[in-house]
């Protein structure tokens, strides 16, 4: 049995190299490989992974729109050699492709995040179009958000589908294996101590919003923020802090290992995983900050007006704000305490279910069918 996966991105994120490991763990019959079309400099080094390269940058909408068909063409050549039972296409343009693809085959589409263009024109010719393909083709289902169904459900019959929710949990850590007093950020953990911290995990973007939440906590006497990771606008944030002499409120640690992940969590209170609300796909998806945060038991600060930010008020385990705004951030700061971590275990069993992603690949089964094939 051969699965060809389709995705727009190189590398290709810890969310595709997990669904093709628990291909390959679930369905000892299954040889799956990654076809990524890889628009920057970095090159494969994994025969598992073939990329298309056309190196136009990340963000280039024009440029990705002008080199699709491209990018078709070479996937065709690539399908036609690999000859696969199931292409399994990630997101709108590898679907729009692998619906031409996936001739006499079995097609999956897994929407990692829903495509919305800022352009009103090109959004609607972007829906008009997807809900034809799924109308035409009807695929197998894959939604990475259990609020994906709301948007869905307004222009599909789901009892025509076969679907599933496969949420972006981390991968079990077996913390028999941590070694004991981990202190990498000694120095770190003293710079914090007797301070509420807002925390920031990951990679480091949306600089205007960071931006905003290091204003609001310069006004605050005991709140500092946490920046743990790497990322596009860590510089620019970083010199930020510098010219307005902010070092003592805002601690950078760069990059990290999954080893240090608990400490870096332990060392906070809250997790910030505001995003912009005004991408329409923020309203309905869920972050795996998210569901870390649930996994280290601590609060998340959530942008309001989004499905996430009602779900997380409701359930006393984060609190929602408009990231926008300094004067809505420092209204919500004022309430902060440094017991961030209270009520987190009560929702295990509720709409997200458990905490790991092991419990999640396997709904892969639902959509697969590999042990009868």
């Amino acid at each position: 049995m051969k699965i060809l996966i389709l995705c727009d991105h190189y590398p290709v994120s810890p969310r595709v190299i997990k669904v093709k490991e628990s291909l390959v763990k679930q369905f000892s019959n299954a040889s799956v490989k990654i076809v990524a079309w890889n628009r920057g400099e970095l090159n494969s080094n994994d025969p598992e992974i073939i990329t298309v390269n056309r190196p136009i940058g990340y963000g280039n909408q024009k440029g990705k729109l002008l080199y699709l068909y491209e990018f078709y063409k070479k996937a065709k050549g690539i399908v036609k050699k690999e000859n696969p039972d199931i292409v399994h296409a990630i997101d709108f343009e590898m679907f729009l492709l692998g619906s031409k693809l996936a001739a006499n085959k079995q097609l999956v589409y897994e929407v990692y995040d829903i495509k919305f263009f800022t352009n009103k024109k090109l959004n609607l010719i972007r829906e008009k179009l997807e809900f034809y393909l799924l109308a035409k083709y009807k695929p197998d289902l894959i939604l990475a958000s259990p609020f994906f169904a709301e948007y869905y459900k307004g222009y599909l019959n789901f009892e025509n589908f076969k679907s599933i929710v496969i949420n972006n949990k981390p991968k079990y850590i077996n913390n028999s294996d941590r070694k004991e007093n981990l202190i990498v950020h000694r120095n770190t953990k003293k710079a914090l101590e007797d301070a509420v911290v807002i925390g920031f995990i990951g990679t480091v973007r949306y600089k205007e919003l960071l931006i905003n939440l290091i204003n609001a906590v310069e006004k605050s006497n005991n709140i500092k923020v946490l920046i743990a990771g790497d990322g596009p606008d860590k510089e620019a944030l970083r010199a930020y802090v510098l010219e307005q002499r902010l070092e003592e409120k805002v601690i950078f640690i760069g990059r990290y290992t999954m080893n240090e992940i608990r400490e870096i969590y332990e060392m906070c209170d809250y997790i910030w995983a505001a995003y912009p609300s005004e991408d329409l796909n923020v309203k309905y998806a869920v972050s795996n900050k998210f569901f870390e945060s649930r996994v280290y038991k601590k609060k998340v600060i959530v942008s309001e007006n989004t499905m996430l930010g009602d779900f997380a008020v409701k359930e006393g385990i984060g609190i929602a704000l408009n990231p926008y705004s300094v004067e809505s951030i420092i209204f919500e700061l004022d309430k902060f305490g440094k017991m961030g971590n209270q009520n987190i275990d009560s929702i295990e069993n509720s709409l997200m279910g458990g905490l790991y992603w092991e419990e999640e690949e396997m709904k892969l089964n639902e959509i697969y069918n590999l042990t009868s094939k």
